[in-house]
């Protein structure tokens, strides 16, 4: 059986509009994970697996692979009623796997801030970028 294509400019809904395909390529996430801190995906899209490193240290690997390592990956987190800060480790990017720390910042304003790591039960993420 052969495979046929669709090929579109703009996809339309009976109720919602319609929509350009350039933001469905360009503008949409292309991975995004909801996990908690012992490596359980709650849900995914484009994640195949999570590494626990150390306390408040998690790496992702993506099912499909990024075009580069130059994308945009954003998330927040909380435990209890503090909010926490997501950090990107930018050292350990590639185009098929991501590494965060979650933590929350201490210091004073005009000092050094130190982030102190820890395990939440909540960490929603999002990556765009351009798959290969």
């Amino acid at each position: 059986m052969a495979l046929g294509k669709i090929k579109a400019d703009t996809l339309e809904h009976s109720t919602a509009g319609s929509l350009d395909t350039k933001f469905v390529v360009g503008g949409s996430a292309k991975a995004w994970i909801n996990q908690n801190t012992n490596t359980t995906i709650n849900d995914s899209l484009n994640v195949s697996s999570i590494t626990d490193n150390a306390v408040g240290d998690f790496s992702f690997a993506y099912s499909s692979a990024f075009a580069n390592a130059f994308y945009s990956q954003g998330g927040h987190s909380s435990s209890g009623s503090n909010y926490c800060n997501i950090l990107i480790k930018h050292s350990v990017v590639t185009t098929t796997a991501n590494r965060i720390r979650i933590g929350n910042a201490a210091g004073t304003a005009g000092s050094s801030t130190q982030l102190t790591l820890f395990d939440s039960s909540n960490v929603p993420t999002t990556v765009n970028g351009d798959l290969a």
